[in-house]
């Protein structure tokens, strides 16, 4: 780095500028202490210099420069700019505290989020828990209902072979045969010639079943059916 590359980086200005930066005596003019107990940060930084800036010049120090020369030389530049030492370390104090508050402010927060996760994570364990001891629960429950159930089977089947019933397979079969509908056993009869009529009558309660009036009521009445199966046994 070029010292004037050097200089410009130490009063704040680029090293491609042209440019001069120029303090005013209201820049360069110390402020009396006093008035407030307890400073603004920007009332304690160094008019035109910074805490970063400072750490960044000290990085940009050439590594062959002794430390005595480099601070001797940071220092008459900084008291020629009209910027004192003691501002710059007033200034690095209250940095210093303003992060450390910061950080302080992070790590609480940080703490909070982790308790409030380890919370909901606890509660969600809990929940989870509760879940499969219900689960084991219930499958221990069916699995010795099952169990009952195979056993009872057991000792069903026992009795059947010991007294020889048979298995329920062959009584539904047997069920299934006797459930069937039976074969429409309808009789059809046929007309047939008026010569060969045959009515059946109930028997006259006086004359009898074969008085006259049956006789005569027999042929005066045909049928036009008659029995394919022939006559009907009255017996």
């Amino acid at each position: 780095m070029s010292e004037r590359g050097f200089f410009s980086r130490l009063l704040g200005g680029d090293a491609n500028e042209d440019d001069t930066r120029v303090f005013s005596a209201e820049e360069v003019g110390t402020r009396r202490s006093g008035d407030r107990e307890e400073p603004d940060e920007e009332e304690q930084r160094p008019q035109g210099f910074t805490v970063e800036r400072a750490a960044e010049v000290i990085d940009d120090l050439p590594p062959d420069v002794p430390r005595e020369s480099a601070l001797r030389i940071v220092r008459g530049t900084l008291t020629a700019a009209g910027i004192k030492v003691e501002d710059l370390e007033r200034s690095t104090r209250v940095r210093e505290s303003k992060l450390n508050s910061e950080m302080e402010l992070a790590r609480d927060r940080q703490e909070e989020i982790q308790r409030g996760t380890e919370e909901v994570v606890r509660s969600l364990e809990e929940e989870i828990r509760k879940a499969r001891e219900d689960r084991d629960a219930g499958i221990a429950q069916e699995e010795d209902r099952m169990s009952r159930a195979a056993a009872g089977i057991e000792g069903i089947k026992r009795v059947r072979a010991f007294f020889g019933f048979p298995e329920p397979e062959e009584e539904e079969v047997a069920g299934t045969a006797e459930d069937s509908p039976a074969v429409d056993e309808t009789r059809v009869f046929e007309p047939f010639d008026e010569d060969e009529t045959r009515v059946m009558r109930r028997p006259d309660p006086v004359g009898g079943a074969d008085s006259p009036a049956n006789d005569a009521a027999t042929s005066e009445n045909p049928s036009p059916y008659r029995d394919r199966y022939g006559p009907t046994d009255e017996r």
